[in-house]
This record gives structure tokens, sequence and C-alpha cells, in this order.
């Protein structure tokens, strides 16, 4: 009996082992941004914006209506390059908040291409936020960066934004 319960603990150590390595592969490979670092400062970007020559490198991209409302709500802050884009399906008045954010921003509101409003220097809020920022104007792309950039960059109403892939 001896001779069994030797070979079957380490065969039960083997199996545990393995279980625990698949499980590391899986968690590493299935949440990349949380446990590769890709969110924010790791390249590769999936998109960037381009503005008066000033190429913002798009972090994340917001395409549903639940990915539209988290934003960037508690995450770190992004370096000076880097910014969120929430992209619509239709061209409307938009309407944003500050929930959970970390950080100021600048929100800048893009209707086929081109800027229709700036909302600049929006404080974080949190949990309950009280103020609503909107583009004003119908628009069908919203592009988040830190606050001070758009100023910094002279960016203004009626300048082109041009979205592409990095190279």
């Amino acid at each position: 009996m001896k001779i069994l319960d030797k070979p079957l603990r380490i065969i039960i150590i083997a199996l545990i082992a393995v279980f625990f390595f698949i499980a590391l592969i899986y968690v590493n490979f299935s949440r990349p941004s949380l446990f590769r670092g890709q969110f924010p400062h790791n390249p590769p970007y999936p998109a960037i914006a381009t503005i008066n020559r000033q190429t913002i490198n798009i972090i994340k991209i917001a395409k549903t209506p639940t990915e539209h409302s988290k934003g960037l709500s508690s995450h770190p802050a992004m370096s000076d390059d880097e910014g969120m884009l929430f992209e619509f399906s239709d061209h409307q008045v938009r309407q944003f908040w500050m929930k959970e954010m970390l950080f100021p921003l600048d929100i800048i509101w893009i209707n086929d291409s081109r800027i229709v409003n700036i909302s600049k220097n929006l404080p974080p809020e949190g949990l309950r936020p009280v103020k609503i920022y909107s583009s004003i104007n119908p628009a069908d792309t919203v592009l988040e960066i830190n606050a001070g950039i758009s100023d910094k960059y002279k960016f203004k109403i009626g300048d082109q934004v041009v979205i592409g892939w990095p190279l």
C-alpha cells in the first residue's frame, strides 16, 4: 500500500501544479490590460488621433453603451500624449460626467471629423457626480485627454481630427 501512496501523491501534486500553471496563463492572457500593463503607457495603441499635427495615442476605444458610461472611471492618469476615444453610430448631442475620475480632463467633441466643442479642465467627481457636460452640438466621436492639453496644442472648434491606426 505504501508503494501506491507515494506515486499517487506525486501525481496529485503534479496535477495541482499543472492546474495552477494553466490558471496563471489564462489570467495573464485574458486580462492583458491589468496583468501585462497595457493601460496606460504601453504600446501598441489601438488607434491614434491627429489634430494640428499633434498625435494623441488612443489607449482605449469605447464603442458600447457600457463602455461609454464607464470611460476612464477609476483608471490611473494618462501621459500627455494619450487619450480615450468614444465612437457612436449616430450624430447627436452627447452628455458626459466625471464619475469616479481620478484626474481632470479636457473633452473634445467631434462631428464628421471636425471639433465642434471643447470642454476644458473638467474636475474629477466621486460616486455621485453633480455636473453633466454637453457637446452642445451633435457629435459622433468624443476624445478625452488630460486637462490643459487642448490649450497646450491650441486645439479649437473647426480643427480637423484624423483617426487612424498606428504604424
